[in-house]
Order: structure tokens, then sequence, then C-alpha cells
């Protein structure tokens, strides 16, 4: 489709039913296209995947219902999705969920992961609460030419918590691109790390990149840290980096309670504005946990 909107708005109508959809960009950008033998100049494509789920088979034609209900499970259990590509997995690749339960030290494996050619992997995130020390540092290696890596990453450290948050891109081939963009919010004396490495090796001409690392200060005892590091080793390349260090001021609270808002929503406000470019970049559900978790988070911040 070429409505956004309107795929947003049947994936939210899913959601409050229980229905997990994913929402696909497939092309933003004036492209050529043929539309029914016939072409045209496209500006931009996406797509909405919905689950089986015999709750929406009554709004389907016949005919697609009876193609929906003909697929086999045992198809199904061997085409599996991994982020946003839909690849066939061989038995030697497992898909493995890690559950670690509340005040729990167990530690867990964890694995490197190499996708060559035009394959695509993308981490669909996770969330921690609750943990006292908390380290995530994803790493993107970007082989071939023309490779993209992108992270996204929110920290938010509460009371007794570091949150030591980062990632690690490193450009092998010519004409790849990256982005790091990294939100971390800091209250009732917590504090929030953010380590990233970015390099470019010789041969790597044209590479793009660019990290951006915010942070938010709820309070006089909370901390934040940043400790960027960048290794360039080629010159034709294009590569930015912006960090910026906030704190709540009396002067916003005193706003937004002078239009008759709590002091505590008014917090949750200038919180939620802060991690707002990348709650919209999220899946729908992840999206949905993580505005709840912020909020449950807040209760209490302020006062």
């Amino acid at each position: 489709s070429v409505n956004q909107a309107l795929l947003k708005d049947t994936a939210r109508l899913a959601t409050t039913l229980g229905i997990t959809t994913r929402l696909y960009t497939e092309y933003k950008e004036a492209r050529k296209v043929v539309i029914a033998g016939v072409s045209a100049i496209g500006h931009g494509s996406y797509r909405l995947e919905i689950p089986l789920d015999k709750r929406i088979f009554p709004f389907l034609s016949e005919s697609f219902r009876e193609r929906v209900e003909a697929i086999s499970p045992a198809k199904l259990a061997y085409h599996r999705r991994i982020g946003r590509s839909n690849i066939t997995l061989p038995p030697s690749l497992e898909v493995v969920k890690v559950s670690v339960g509340e005040a729990s030290a167990k530690e867990v494996p964890t694995w490197d992961i190499e996708v060559a050619g035009t394959g695509n992997f993308i981490s669909q995130g996770f969330i921690v609460h609750n943990s006292k020390l908390t380290m995530k540092y994803p790493a993107v290696w970007l082989m071939e030419p023309g490779a993209h890596g992108e992270v996204l990453s929110i920290a938010f450290a509460g009371k007794d918590q570091h949150q030591d948050a980062g990632a690690k891109i490193i450009h092998f081939a010519p004409n790849t691109s990256s982005v790091i963009t990294s939100k971390s919010i800091s209250k009732a004396g917590g504090r929030a790390s953010y380590r990233g490495l970015l390099k470019v090796n010789r041969g790597a001409v044209n590479s793009k990149s660019n990290v951006v690392c915010d942070a938010l200060i709820l309070d006089d005892q909370s901390a934040s840290d940043t400790f960027p590091y960048m290794e360039i080793a080629e010159d034709q390349v294009s590569i930015g980096h912006e960090a910026s260090v906030t704190k709540v001021s009396e002067e916003q609270l005193f706003y937004l309670m002078s239009r008759g808002i709590s002091e505590q929503q008014a917090a949750g406000m200038i919180v939620s504005g802060f991690i707002e470019p990348i709650v919209k970049e999220l899946p729908m559900e992840y999206a949905l946990e993580m505005n709840r978790l912020i909020e449950l988070e807040m209760e209490g911040s302020v006062g």
C-alpha cells in the first residue's frame, strides 16, 4: 500500500485485539515501478503483515481464506521470520528466546551472527527491568559493498541502577553506511553510560556514518557518561557525531503544571517527547511495551 497512515491505524486496531503485526517500509524514495503492466513512478510502498488468526477469517474473501487455510503447518514451521527478513532457516540455525526471572543472577550465552549477500539481520530488541547493572553492546560488521547497519538504543536508569549501553559498528567495505542513535534517561540517582566504537577500515571508501548520543537527567543525584571512540582509516568518508546532556528544569515543569498537568505527568511528557524519535521506529508491539515501561518507571519520579 502507499497509504502508511492507514496501515498504522490497522496495526493499532489489531494490537487492541492482541494480534501482533509487522509494518515494513519497502521503499520511500521515488523509483520506477510497474503496476498492472503500466510503468509509473512510485513514491513509497509499505506492507503490513498480520499472523494467521481465525478471528479475522470472516473478513477475508472466500478464495483468499481457502488459500490461507491451505498453508501446511510444516511450511510455517520452517519458514520463520527473522527481523524484517523472511528467509528459510537451515536446521543448523536455531532461534532462541531468552527468559530470565526477576532477581536472577543467571548468565545467558551470546552469539556472533554474520550476514552475507543481500541478507539482513535485525535484532528486535529486548527490555530489561529492575536490573542493577545492565550492559548492552551490539556489534555490526559491514562486510560487503552497500551494506547498511543501524542501532537504536534506549536506556532508563532508576534508583541503584547502572545502564551501560552502547554499540560497535565496523565498516569493512566501500559504500557502506551506518547509524547509531542512543538515548538515556537517569533518575533517582541512576547512572546511564554510552560506549560507542565506530571504525572505518582502509579500503572502505565512501562510507557514511552518523552517531547521536542524547542523555536526559531528571534530578541532581543522577549521572550520565558518554565514551565515544572513532577510528577512521580512510579520507573519502562522511562521519558525524552529536552528543547532548539535558536536565529537566523547574521552568519546564512549572510551564506544564500551569496548564493543569500534575508534576508527575509533566515529567512523563518530557521523557516521552525525548524518546519519541526512537519509539516511532519500533514495531508497534515494542513501542507499546516501551511506553508502558516508561510510565511504570516514571511513577513517583518527582515530588
